[in-house]
């Protein structure tokens, strides 16, 4: 014989049904709120990516007034030596920032990358400004 103890603990315990169905939807929720993460991360690192490359670009500008060449004059430059060389203050937390020079100091490229090399980031000389690809 079933007490009113018993009774009322049938009466607000959940089914395994209901807790199935409670977990599914909990579960929806995360993997639509994780793809949405994912989509705003990847729109703020491109929008850092574009303005640091602006910034990149017109610090080029002021190094070619003074040295008529643009930065580097060889090679290939990382995120410290931009920083040392064009004045800057660049951090490269999750992306890795890099110059390019080609045609003897007269023209450059300058990418920011993220780690997942998903993406990238590009300005040129010739570029109005900065370019996501």
């Amino acid at each position: 014989m079933s007490t009113g103890k018993e009774n009322a603990l049938q009466k607000t315990a959940l089914t395994m049904t209901e807790l199935i169905l409670v977990v599914i939807t909990v579960g929806v929720v995360i993997a639509f709120s994780a793809t949405q993460y994912q989509n705003i991360m990847k729109n703020a690192r491109q929008k850092t990516a574009k303005l640091n490359l602006n910034l990149i670009q017109s610090a080029q500008e002021l190094y070619f007034d003074k040295i008529h060449s643009y930065y580097p004059m060889a090679g290939t430059a990382g995120v410290a030596a931009i920083n040392a060389n064009l004045k800057l203050a660049i951090t490269a937390d999750v992306l890795d920032y890099t110059c390019t020079f080609s045609s003897f100091g007269t023209n450059y490229d300058c990418r920011a990358t993220p780690e997942t090399a998903a993406w990238y980031c590009q300005v040129t000389k010739d570029m109005p400004e900065a370019q996501c690809y």
